[in-house]
């Protein structure tokens, strides 16, 4: 019956917009009408979309979107993360500190740490694997998709096994906790914690004996980088794992061709991006088209719309391993594109094969999403239900 309703909401809605758009976009919300029908319908009458209510804009356009993230001396970060604790030293305007900064994480990120992390992370799995298989239900966002990320973000910062002990035992349940979180950070920089050479925490911590930046700023971007990579890279995962379970002619097609393993990613992250909008504020009047952009307006990017436009993307609404012409916009593109991707791209390719296990032995009981808007929307995966076959 829901369904039934549902189509009627967006058929009425449609023709609504159709015939009275200005004053419908005046008394509607962007959140009200995402709960409705995610707005889709919207691209029918353009890409750009002002919605008086919210006073800000709405842009859905692949080309229109990438404008916009290519130019942030115009569409900018650094009025949105300014007064937000320091988080302008990553996300807000570019300048020395920052690319100092964001060169130091992709450094990280080599060739070396990939061969490491492979080996850790088929030792991790095999034993989250092991215990999930004893179970007749599971909740796999929890028990699998954000516990390995965790163990992977703590190799990441190079934090030795009694840390990450100690990091598990005391804050486990309360990961996604911001000030938990900055606690930890501030304890571990305060208190000359050793730290893996050569990886993030023993970088910062050398920036922080340099007086190149404080123990804050350190605290700050590790905690930013350890709430980016949790987040994004545990809901990708949990994504596949859906993708798998209810398509299980896929399956067969990547056992018989690993080669399609890193197209088959991006085709998931393409269809369910981690983040589904990002804001930007607009600094100078400008235009993008025949729409004109007044100085002062913020703006949401809604990056699902733009990863299924037709012009761009062959079978735009449904999964293909076939050759797209354009890349996806999930991670972003720009001065702020995410830092992390390789590493998202490598864990998820890393465990694609103990997926398949899983869906060999589980089916889907229950999946509840929750959309957070905020300067950036994720729709986060609260809970992932699994029963035994």
């Amino acid at each position: 019956m829901k369904p039934i309703i549902n189509h009627f909401q967006r058929f009425f809605s449609i023709l609504y917009y159709k015939r009275k758009k200005d004053k419908f976009l005046s008394n509607t919300s962007i959140k009200e009408l995402n709960d409705l029908s995610e707005y889709s319908f919207l691209n029918n009458f353009g890409k750009i979309h002002y919605f008086e209510k919210d006073k800000l804009w709405l842009v859905t356009g692949y080309d229109e979107i990438k404008y916009i993230l290519k130019n942030e001396h115009v569409f900018t970060t650094s009025e949105l993360y300014k007064n937000i604790d320091h988080l302008e030293i990553l996300m807000g305007e570019l300048n020395d500190r920052s690319r100092m900064v964001r060169k130091m994480i992709k450094e990280i990120i080599s060739e070396k740490l990939f061969a490491q992390l492979e080996i850790f992370l088929n030792l991790e799995s095999e034993n989250l694997i092991n215990i999930l298989l004893q179970k007749n239900e599971i909740n796999f966002q929890k028990e699998f998709s954000e516990k390995i990320t965790l163990k992977v973000m703590c190799f990441f910062f190079g934090f030795k096994d009694d840390l990450t002990t100690d990091l598990l035992k005391k804050y486990e349940p309360e990961m996604q906790d911001f000030e938990k979180i900055m606690q930890f950070f501030d304890f571990i920089y305060n208190n000359n914690a050793v730290f893996e050479e050569n990886r993030l925490a023993d970088q910062l911590k050398k920036l922080i004996d340099e007086k190149t930046i404080s123990v804050e700023e350190a605290g700050l971007i590790s905690r930013i980088v350890w709430f980016a990579g949790i987040d994004t890279t545990s809901l990708l995962i949990s994504n596949l794992l859906i993708s798998i379970i209810k398509d299980k002619s896929i399956v067969v097609k990547l056992k018989q061709n690993p080669k399609l393993h890193p197209k088959y990613i991006e085709e998931i992250l393409r269809l369910s991006p981690p983040l589904d909008s990002a804001m930007r504020f607009i600094k100078t009047d400008t235009l993008i088209g025949n729409i004109k952009f007044t100085k002062g307006s913020y703006i949401y990017l809604d990056f699902r719309m733009a990863n299924k436009d037709v012009i761009l993307f062959e079978n735009a609404k449904s999964l293909s391993l076939e050759k797209n012409k354009k890349r996806h916009l999930s991670f972003g593109y720009g001065v702020h594109q995410c830092l992390g991707m390789g590493l998202a791209r490598f864990e998820a390719n890393s465990l694609l094969p103990y997926l398949f296990t899983i869906s060999n032995q589980f089916e889907i009981k229950e999946t509840k999403y929750e959309r957070d808007f905020g300067v950036v929307v994720f729709n986060k995966i609260t809970n992932l239900t699994l029963r035994k076959k």
